[in-house]
């Protein structure tokens, strides 16, 4: 598999149907056969829908390229017809923008850290997190995010959903009213932290529960889909964001681990993580190729690429389309 994230962020791939074009069928010359486009983002589908005006009050992602068209739509006809498979990229997950129109229709639905805020402090404890996450032990935030996936998997000739790294739940938050009475409802105990192993266990689970509605939901609609999930390593993710995608594999077609380092040693060091070994088969590896006017040194990414295929992974994909298609980096996709 070689596949590719396509962003709405430092990106104009998605700004129209001549760039689509364009952008897949150079994708394609480069040899890629699998895109990930983001469809789901700051509170918004980037796809016209219905279901999103009901809950984020309005249909498309406000004052973008996106309005007045279906992106979505555009870039599946070109993508059919270059034989590149598409994975919508649920991107935001369960995060959003604290002044987008979901976040202010339902802010009962929104989880808090100890101090009483919607909005965490990141592990520096210095940097505010610009956003706010949905609660994912709220059977409201699951019926709504449901309703949208359903929504998408009917109306669109997908290939598959992806979730990523945002289908989880801050560490740093949970400590709401609501969430202090799910856990007492299926708990027993001390809030919190009288059992701090039980609350642990506990909330990763709620994410986990969450997980599988969705995917539940998908299914019941498109049992044919595959379902794609994006997360960071596996040890990050549980400590972090209380994701334990571990225990989603039975529902999981494909997982994209998010390997992305800036040294060789470090990204061989996580592909022999030893829970990798037993899901090869489904597993392929997330590469760096490059942020925002940082592209990635081309030795570097053509060695992450042949330690993905020495250890026999499935494939690779790349993050993002704007540096991966730098000139620069050309010879480590045509060789």
């Amino acid at each position: 598999m070689r596949g590719i994230w396509l962003t709405n962020t430092d990106s104009k791939i998605l700004h129209s149907s001549e760039n689509i074009e364009q952008g897949l069928k150079h994708l394609q010359y480069l040899g890629f056969d699998t895109i990930y486009p983001a469809v789901w983002h700051r509170g918004h589908t980037l796809y016209p829908s219905e279901v999103a005006a009901k809950h984020t009050g309005c249909s498309t992602l406000p004052n973008s390229p996106y309005v007045n068209r279906d992106c979505l739509a555009e870039l599946i006809s070109i993508a059919k017809s270059l034989g590149l498979r598409v994975i919508a990229w649920w991107e935001y997950g369960l995060m959003l923008p604290p002044d987008c129109g979901m976040a202010q229709k339902y802010p009962g639905s929104l989880t808090f850290t100890n101090t009483g805020t919607t909005q965490r402090r990141k592990a520096n404890n210095a940097e505010l997190d610009p956003c706010v996450w949905l609660n994912p032990c709220d059977p409201d935030v699951s019926e709504r995010m449901n309703e949208l996936l359903v929504d998408l998997v009917q109306r669109y000739d997908l290939d598959g959903v992806q979730f990523d790294d945002h289908w989880a739940w801050p560490i740093e938050l949970g400590f709401d009213p609501a969430t202090q009475a799910f856990y007492r409802q299926s708990q027993t105990g001390i809030w919190p932290f009288g059992e701090r192993q039980s609350w642990a266990e506990w909330s990763t689970d709620q994410v986990t529960l969450c997980f599988r509605s969705a995917v539940t939901q998908i299914k019941a609609f498109r049992p044919e889909l595959q379902i794609s999930v994006a997360p960071n390593p596996l040890r990050f993710s549980v400590n972090n964001y209380r994701m334990n995608w571990a225990k989603w594999l039975d529902l999981v077609d494909e997982l994209v681990i998010q390997v992305y380092r800036y040294d060789l040693k470090g990204f061989q060091s996580e592909l022999a993580k030893p829970e990798l070994e037993a899901i090869k088969h489904k597993t392929s590896i997330g590469i760096l190729t490059g942020l925002k006017g940082r592209v990635q040194p081309l030795q570097l990414i053509q060695s992450q690429i042949a330690a993905v295929e020495a250890a026999k992974f499935q494939g690779f994909a790349c993050f993002f389309y704007e540096t991966a298609i730098d000139s620069s980096l050309a010879g480590a996709f045509t060789t």
